[in-house]
């Protein structure tokens, strides 16, 4: 994220400052994504200008990209800085207002209307349109609960619209526009790890000989002050009222309550307290020298680098939303045009999802149709194939029966003459020879006498045994009458060498 500061001109060259003051953790990333780098553009308007830094925040090390400077009098656009990245415009104290509010407990839309109402009250009449958002304190215990208090922040309509129409002119789109006390406020709470108390009081140069004081109120919020000292006896005046500000609302005695703590960023405030009831404490973030630009001559400093510090360890914070400056229609207008975008981005990618399945499904279509055309071929081919394979193995099939069977049927013939001793008076309606070798014989005899001894006359054959007679019988044929019989029998069929 880049902080737009005035540049004092001073480079920092200390990486191992920062990787210290991250591991008291005084700057805490663990909210970044490890191994993916987070980018934002953080920047502070100036009079007419609006100085800025993109910064890449990965893990432990945060790292300036590029810096700039714009006006409304340039309109070069700033095609090195990364696209659809978060844009954080800090502002110094002398650019907003504060006031505190105690409201009854609302719906969040009744509230910003009374929250709106109570800001232009409290406003000379020709001060103009303003914005106003808001963050609630924590309320004392004693307090009703149907009671809160709120801290305010109001900005001037025209100055918003004249940030948010110099960045649009170079290409940029101003997502937060967030007063220096938030960032002052969530300052105050960081601490190391062997540090039993933070700090009583901050102070960071803003620019040239602007200074910024923040400290605790009584009702748990944050006073800002902004010091505009030429000489460094005039800072020391100014800080000390500070400091007496600062004891009056937060330390009722300052010798049981130990000495004061002031942290300062950058610059070395001279010196409020001789006899050792002020502790000085340098709290500057140091910047990693591993530049990804060796471009950039100067880093962020003061009230820009502490704000990056904060943001790098609260950004995913609510807090944000609800402080932000940036108008209602202004975000709204931001979201449609995302929303709009996102949905042509999907159109497109589901077009561009129809007509490949388009085309799939007709080079799914050719194919299969080609491998129809093959199947076709393959099974005319199978079926004449077949035909021709079917009658061969017929073919076989009977010539393998007929040499399995050898003249069988044509020995029983033969075998059945020759038992016929009477010489034509017995007649075969039926000669059945089974596949499992089993013989059926029927027939008619001339006298009932024949059928009995056909079976010994058939057991001297060498291609029958087991003759058994099982029937026989008279029955009436024209004037007269025949021996019908059924004899079974198994065949003995010879070995073929």
């Amino acid at each position: 994220m880049a902080v737009v500061n005035e540049i004092s001109g001073e480079v920092h060259e200390s990486a191992s400052r920062l990787t210290q003051f991250i591991k008291n953790k005084r700057i805490s990333t663990s909210k970044t994504k490890t191994g993916y780098p987070y980018k934002v553009l953080v920047c502070k308007p100036d009079h007419q200008t609006i100085t800025g830094f993109e910064l890449n925040i990965l893990k432990d090390d945060i790292s300036v990209v590029h810096q700039f400077s714009i006006s409304e009098s340039t309109s070069d656009h700033l095609s090195e800085i990364s696209k659809n990245i978060p844009i954080v415009l800090v502002l110094p104290k002398r650019i907003y207002l504060t006031r505190v509010f105690e409201l009854p407990v609302s719906e969040p839309g009744e509230l910003f209307e009374m929250i709106r109402l109570e800001a232009e009250a409290s406003l000379p009449s020709d001060y103009g349109s303003i914005e106003v958002s808001c963050r609630q304190l924590p309320a004392a215990e004693e307090e009703q609960t149907t009671v809160k208090p709120y801290e305010v922040y109001l900005l001037k309509t025209s100055l918003i619209d004249q940030y948010i129409q110099t960045l649009s002119q170079h290409g940029l789109q101003c997502e937060y526009i967030l007063p220096s006390a938030v960032f002052w406020d969530l300052a105050l709470d960081q601490r190391d790890e062997t540090e039993s108390a933070g700090d009583d009081l901050l102070i960071s140069p803003v620019n040239g000989s602007a200074f910024e004081t923040a400290h605790r109120s009584r009702q748990g919020g944050v006073i800002v002050r902004h010091l505009d000292a030429s000489a460094e006896t005039e800072l020391r005046q100014r800080l000390i009222e500070s400091v007496r500000v600062m004891h009056s609302e937060t330390r009722l005695d300052l010798d049981d309550s130990g000495p004061i703590r002031i942290g300062y960023l950058h610059q070395r405030p001279p010196a409020i307290h001789p006899n050792g009831h002020v502790q000085m404490l340098d709290r500057t973030p140091a910047w990693s020298s591993k530049r990804m630009d060796s471009g950039v001559a100067n880093l962020p400093s003061g009230l820009l680098s502490m704000a990056a510090s904060v943001w790098a360890n609260h950004r995913n914070d609510s807090i944000w939303q609800t402080v932000n400056l940036v108008p209602r229609s202004v975000r709204h207008l931001n979201l449609r045009r995302a929303l709009y975008r996102q949905v042509g981005i999907s159109a497109a990618c589901f077009a561009g999802t129809l007509g490949l399945v388009w085309l799939s499904l007709i080079i799914s279509t050719w194919r299969y149709n080609r491998q129809v055309e093959r199947l076709d071929q393959s099974i005319s081919r199978i079926q004449v194939e077949g035909e021709s394979v079917g009658d061969r193995l017929a073919q076989l099939e009977a010539v393998f029966n007929a040499r399995k069977t050898c003249d069988d049927f044509t020995n029983i013939v033969v075998g059945l003459h020759e038992a016929d001793k009477a010489d034509g008076e017995l007649s075969y309606s039926q000669v059945d020879l089974r596949e499992d070798g089993s013989l059926l014989l029927r027939g008619q005899a001339e006298s009932l006498a024949l059928p009995f001894e056909l079976p010994q006359q058939l057991e001297k054959l060498p291609s029958m045994s087991n003759v058994v007679l099982r029937d026989a019988g008279q029955a009436k044929k024209g004037a007269g009458s025949v021996t019908e019989f059924r004899v079974e029998a198994v065949h003995r069929r010879e070995d073929k060498k």
